[in-house]
C-alpha cells in the first residue's frame, strides 16, 4: 500500500516562506528574531508560530522583535523554545 504525502514547508521569515505563500503550499512560518507584524506569510494556508504572541510562553520574550541576525542576548529562546512537536501539530 502506498502512503501519500502531504506536500508542505516549515520554514522560517526568508524568501522561501513567501514563494510559498505565494503557491498556496501549507506551511508553518516560523518567526523569532523577526516579527509577522511586519513580513507575515499571504497565505490562508499558512500558520505562524512566534513565541512573542503567545500568552502561554513564559517568561514573555520582552527582547522579541530584535532583528538580529544573531540573539544579542546570547540565549536565542525566541527560535530555541518553539518545540518540534508543535511544528508537526501545525502541518
Amino acid at each position: 500500500m502506498r502512503h501519500r504525502r502531504r506536500k508542505s514547508v516549515v520554514s522560517n521569515d526568508s524568501g522561501l516562506m513567501h514563494v510559498a505563500a505565494a503557491f498556496g503550499v501549507p506551511q508553518v512560518a516560523i518567526f523569532g528574531s523577526s516579527s509577522p507584524l511586519h513580513t507575515p506569510p499571504l497565505s490562508q494556508k499558512a500558520t505562524v508560530l512566534w513565541l512573542k504572541a503567545d500568552p502561554v510562553y513564559q517568561p514573555p520574550l520582552d527582547c522579541a522583535p530584535c532583528f538580529a541576525r544573531e540573539c544579542p542576548l546570547g540565549h536565542t529562546r525566541c527560535l530555541n523554545d518553539i518545540p518540534a512537536t508543535r511544528v508537526l501539530q501545525n502541518l
